[in-house]
């Protein structure tokens, strides 16, 4: 499955990223020295975001990586569930709350290398700004004693904006967008998850700035 999820990156993702979504990379040497396993966590404004952020990281990060994607959403399906795991790794989160069978199963898959991409805010912004974090990402931190890399995320909105009651569905349309990496966070620097929580926003919203 991670050879076969190589290969559709190689053929799919990576070209249609290329085409819609050219990506500029800011301190990318800022994962030069780090060590799987790690969460990376970013904004989310799009469903093109974990592709953007795929071709953003270097392939060593990218050929053993999982992807936390909404249990309500991706997992609503068999089908679904299957394109989901097998294009981009993906394993169900919840969005609301830590769910204990969901946190075991990133925790073991951490345990075992897996580099985790989390979208804390638990959904795509509908505005562009920035929304509340969920706690998932700082806890699974602290529990495994993982470190965090944050991202932040521009222009893929314009690409292909979320869609729903009282917005208008569209094609996508082609535009620059961006990932910029910032400070690796460990937990060990912080008393908890919820302050390790705090300091991961925080450095979230300093890098959109």
């Amino acid at each position: 499955m991670t050879w076969l999820r190589s290969v559709i990156y190689r053929i799919l993702t990576q070209p249609v990223v290329a085409l819609l979504a050219p990506v500029t990379v800011h301190h990318r040497e800022a994962l030069k020295d780090i060590k799987a396993p790690v969460i990376i966590v970013s904004n989310h404004e799009s469903h093109l975001d974990t592709a953007v952020l795929m071709r953003a990281l270097p392939a060593r990060f990218r050929r053993k990586l999982v992807v936390g994607a909404a249990a309500d959403y991706f997992f609503s399906s068999t089908r679904r569930s299957h394109l989901a795991a097998l294009v981009v790794g993906a394993i169900p989160i919840e969005r609301q709350k830590v769910n204990r069978r969901s946190a075991t199963l990133a925790l073991e898959l951490l345990a075992q290398g897996w580099n985790l991409l989390l979208f804390p805010e638990g959904g795509r912004s509908p505005d562009g700004q920035l929304q509340p974090f969920k706690g998932g990402a700082a806890y699974l931190g602290v529990k495994g004693n993982i470190p965090v890399q944050v991202a932040f995320l521009s222009g893929t909105r314009a690409v292909l904006p979320k869609s729903g009651p009282g917005t208008k569905s569209s094609r996508p349309h082609r535009h620059k967008t961006s990932v910029t990496f910032g400070p690796l966070l460990s937990p060990a620097n912080y008393s908890d998850a919820r302050t390790f929580g705090s300091a991961i926003e925080a450095a979230v919203h300093e890098l959109a700035k």
